[in-house]
This record gives structure tokens, C-alpha cells and sequence, in this order.
């Protein structure tokens, strides 16, 4: 393999010498092995990724990416597991722009990737790419994924750890696939980052993410677990298991997917390592979608809702449950809705933490540092257990507070914070049970040194004590800046009762 060595000469002003030369050793692109033979490329011989080199000449090599207009498609196959973590330092050495994405479609150019990727269930992790605003003047693009723009391609078998995005500033995850049109997208993970930021007409089944997934671009509108915005797309036999930061006030975030229009997802869950902040369980916003036979956790997210938005008369919902984590792990949830659990799922307490996972595919990595790079916005945890016959809920009504800094005032109060410009009796909470159940809907918030404050006596809409256990609430403020109520915020959270 060749390198390119660097050389940074440092000045030690202390001792008044020159010498100290730390070498960087830079992976130069490389054509695959078999690049020569007059058959590589297709189907029977692809070309053969076998290393960081062999990537980046895929990477920096345009010729053979062919865009949507020209009839041949190459195919590909990673015969290795694929460390990128020298990229954060090339081109430049110290503070490089980092890994080209692959299919980098300048504006108007529709150079895409349309060939066949075959991941061959090989890993390509700790690639870092650069997408600050003096980057994307050079090199046109400014999605931070692998495969920056694929049309008419098939990407399959790949498994992708930790895709690093900076802005110059800042640091985040990104995507496995920017910009998938019109592509087949199968067994693929992704392990803190997302699997894509925007598909069309794209095919997406038997994938998952675990880890931590985070906005893509400093203005990104819409998030979600697996797939940030769906068009005429059908996702199956998926699932998210991990956390979501964002900075956004739109009901555009969700579980799975974060905006859906005239989509189709099927046999597909989520579930949370850290529980969701204004995340629908399953689509943030949605329009002319169908969703069936899908799940969410409803005490790891600890929301009650599937989607941001009530479904309009456009969309078609049919068994879609939120569960509790007990039910979450029993097949007979999934094989009574249809799931198919001789061919594609399976299940075992001691695999993904006792949730299904595919039966095709490598074991799911629930990665346990997934909060290092993106700082979460913390909601409200599961609190001190509620003894007695009062539950507080108090809120700060400080316009633009984003902190959620909940904590426990005795045994008796559960005082999660939130932000919002709403008054008393503008905030608005429902209290339901572990099946869902709404027990409790009431805005009769009082305004006490400058804070809102609810206390619950316990007792249901029939004015009858409610029995101990887990229950969760959902608190809408309205914004006072705005009129349009898609702003408005919600804080979903649980809690529990002892007598």
C-alpha cells in the first residue's frame, strides 16, 4: 500500500531547537487487484474492494460511478473490514476535508453512483468527512455520508460504524447514503450515524441502526432513525435501536423515519437507548402513507405516539402498537401481525438486548459510547418512584429554554423541565397508563413564581384513585411567537407510583 508522508516541523520555543517531525502516513488510492482483467467490473468479477486504498480509488474515481444516462453499472465487492480512521487527516494533513464521498453529484451534474455495492457483511468504520462551508465551494458537495447520491443502484450487505461529519466547528454523525433515487438499499447497519438522509423511489428492507443518529446538516428539517426524509418509498423488515439529538422545533422527528410521503413501511420497531425528546415512536410528520404491523417502545422512548402529527384521511394506519419493553421482547407480539419469523426474524434474550434482529444478518452492535461525539439534549428520566397521594409536575416557562434538567423534590414529585412561552392555561397534560390509556387530561396549570405547575391528586377522569405502577404523560405548550401550531412543543415522559 503507498503512502504519502507528511511532514509537520515543530518549533519548540522553550528549548530553542528544530527536529521533531511527527510522519502521518496518508493511504494513496489504489485500483482493485483485478482492475486490469477484461471482464472486472461485472457481475461474475467484480471489482474488489479489499482496502482503504482500493475505497478511496472508488472514491476519487468517477469514471466508474456512471450517472443514470449511460447503460453500464459496475459491480463491487468488500472482501475486508475497512478502517478509515486516518481520514480525519487527509488532503491537508492536521484538520483535512476528510473522506470524498462516493456519487458526489455537484449541482446539475447527476453524476451519481449507480453501480452494485456488495458489502459482503464487511465493516467500513470511522470514516470523517468534511463538509464545512470552504469545502463545499471546492468540492460541490455537502451531504456527509459514504455514498454521497445513488440512482438506479443496489446497495446491500454493508455494515458501517461510526460516519463522522464536521462543519469546521462542530461534530455529529452521518449517513451510510445521502441521496438514494430509485435504488435498492438491503441488509444494511449502521452503528451511530443514519442509514439515509433522503430516498425516492427507493426500496429499503432487512437494515437497522444502532448507536446514535444526529442531525445531517447544520438546517436538517426532519430526522429519523433509519431514514431522515422517505418519498414513494417502502421500507420493511427494519427497525431503529438507539438516540436522537436534535435542535428542531418541527414535528419532523421520528423513531424511524422522520418526514414520509406516500410511503410504505411494514414489519418494522424501534426502540431507544435514551429516551426521545419530541420523537414520535415511529414518523415525525406523514402524508399518503401506509404503516402496518410496526411497533415502538413505549417505555424506552418514553412517548405514547406514533407519529408527531394525528394522520390525515391520506394516510393508512393498521396495527401500529405501542408496547411495553416486557411485550417488546416476545415473538408472539410480532408472529400474531403478520412477521415472519422462520426466514427473516428471530429472536434471543441474550442477543440486541432481548429484541428481534434479522436472521440474515450480523448481530446488531449496541454501541455503549454513542454519546462521545453529539452532546444529547437530555429529557426527563425515569425518576424516584411517586409515594403518596400527589404528583407534581412543574415547568419552566422561560421562552427559548432548551435545558431539560429534570429532578425529584422529595418522594412525593415528579418536576420535569421544559421549555416553552406558553401560559398556564395554555400547557395542557394527559396522563396514560402502561396500555396507553388516556386517565387524565387537564390544563389546570398554575402560575407560581413565574413557573407552571400541575399537581395530580391521582385520581382518573371518574374521579377514581388510580392503582400503582408505570404511567406516562404528554405536556403540549403552544409557542406565543408563532401561529402556526406545528411549533408548538411536546414533552413526553413516564413515571412511577408506589403505594
Amino acid at each position: 500500500m503507498k503512502c504519502k508522508i507528511i511532514a509537520v516541523t515543530i518549533l519548540l520555543l522553550i528549548v530553542g531547537i528544530i527536529g521533531i517531525e511527527p510522519i502521518l502516513c496518508e493511504t494513496l488510492a489504489e485500483p482493485p487487484s483485478n482492475f486490469g482483467e477484461p471482464d472486472a467490473g461485472t457481475e461474475e468479477n467484480p471489482f474488489l474492494i479489499a482496502n482503504l486504498a482500493n475505497l478511496r480509488w472508488l472514491s476519487e474515481t468517477e469514471e466508474v460511478w456512471r450517472n443514470a444516462y449511460h447503460d453500464q453499472q459496475y459491480h463491487f465487492l468488500q472482501t475486508a473490514d475497512i478502517d478509515a480512521s486516518e481520514t480525519i487527516h487527509w488532503y491537508d494533513g492536521y484538520g483535512g476535508k476528510g473522506f470524498l464521498p462516493i456519487g458526489r453529484d455537484k449541482v446539475f451534474s447527476e453524476n451519481y453512483f449507480c453501480g452494485r455495492y456488495d458489502g459482503n457483511n464487511k465493516t467500513i468504520k470511522n470514516v470523517h468527512i468534511d463538509i464545512s462551508p470552504n469545502e463545499i465551494m471546492i468540492t460541490g458537495y455537502y451531504l456527509a455520508a459514504i455514498f454521497h447520491s445513488v440512482h438506479s443502484a443496489t446497495i446491500k450487505n454493508i455494515i458501517a460504524e461510526n460516519i463522522i461529519a464536521t462543519d469546521g466547528n462542530s461534530y455529529w454523525f452521518g449517513r451510510m447514503i445521502g441521496r438514494a433515487e430509485s435504488s435498492t438499499i438491503a441488509y444494511c447497519s449502521v452503528t451511530n450515524g443514519g442509514l439515509i438522509y433522503t430516498a425516492n423511489n427507493a426500496s429499503i428492507d432487512n437494515s437497522f441502526v444502532t448507536g446514535h443518529v444526529s442531525k445531517l446538516t447544520p438546517r436538517s428539517l426532519y430526522i429519523g432513525g433509519l431514514v431522515d426524509f422517505a418519498t414513494n418509498t417502502t421500507i420493511r423488515n427494519s427497525f431503529f435501536y438507539g438516540s436522537i439529538s436534535h435542535e428542531i422545533e418541527y414535528p419532523r422527528l421520528g423513531g424511524l423515519i422522520g418526514l414520509s410521503i406516500n410511503s410504505i413501511v411494514q414489519h418494522c420497531y424501534v426502540t431507544s437507548s435514551s429516551e426521545f425528546i419530541n420523537i414520535a415512536g415511529l414518523i415525525g410528520a406523514l402524508t399518503r402513507t401506509t404503516v402496518t404491523n410496526s411497533f415502538w417502545d413505549i417505555e424506552m422512548t418514553g412517548t405514547i405516539d406514533p407519529f408527531n402529527q394525528i394522520p390525515n384521511e391520506t394516510n393508512v394506519i393498521t396495527n401500529v402498537f405501542g408496547r411495553t419493553t416486557t411485550v417488546m421482547k416476545q415473538a408472539s407480539t410480532y408472529t400474531d401481525n403478520g412477521w415472519d419469523f422462520e426466514n427473516t426474524w428471530t429472536i434471543d434474550p441474550n442477543v440486541n438486548n432481548g429484541y428481534p434482529f434479522l436472521r440474515n444478518m450480523p448481530e446488531p452492535v449496541l454501541s455503549g459510547s454513542d454519546h462521545t461525539i453529539v452532546p444529547l439534549v437530555r429529557s426527563v428520566v425515569y425518576p424516584n418512584p411517586v409515594r403518596g397521594n400527589e404528583v407534581t409536575f412543574k415547568l419552566s416557562s422561560v421562552v427559548g429554554d432548551t435545558s431539560y434538567s429534570p429532578h425529584i423534590r422529595g418522594n412525593t414529585s415528579h418536576t420535569p423541565h421544559i421549555h416553552g412561552g406558553g401560559k398556564g392555561g395554555d400547557l395542557n397534560i394527559s396522563i396514560y397508563n402502561i396500555r396507553g390509556q388516556l386517565i387524565k387530561k387537564s390544563n389546570d396549570f398554575q402560575t407560581r413564581d413565574g413557573e407552571n405547575v400541575f399537581v395530580w391528586n391521582r385520581r382518573n377522569e371518574n374521579n377514581q384513585e388510580v392503582a400503582s405502577g408505570v404511567y406516562f404523560y404528554r405536556i403540549y405548550t403552544p409557542q406565543t411567537n408563532t401561529a402556526d401550531s406545528m411549533n408548538a412543543s411536546v414533552l413526553t415522559g413516564k413515571f412511577l407510583i408506589l403505594k
